[in-house]
Formats: C-alpha cells, sequence, structure tokens
C-alpha cells in the first residue's frame, strides 16, 4: 500500500533468518513504505 506518491517499482530482499523485507519506492527513489514477511 503506497501512502505518498505511486509506487514505481519494489525491492524485495530475504535474509539469512528467512524474513523478507518488501521496500516501495516512489518516483523521487525514496522508500514510502516497508512491509516484513516471515516465511
Amino acid at each position: 500500500m503506497c501512502l505518498k506518491k505511486e509506487c514505481v517499482f519494489i525491492k524485495i530482499m530475504e535474509d539469512d533468518d528467512g524474513w523478507r523485507y518488501v521496500q516501495h519506492y516512489d518516483t523521487d527513489g525514496n522508500v514510502i513504505n516497508v512491509q516484513i514477511y516471515k516465511g
């Protein structure tokens, strides 16, 4: 869910413990939202 401007791309990272980070960026390259999943 994007709160400010429209999201142009989403970056997904996963660490060694199995946590998954989903970062939403706006058109200026600022991180708008970060969601963390365990799975």
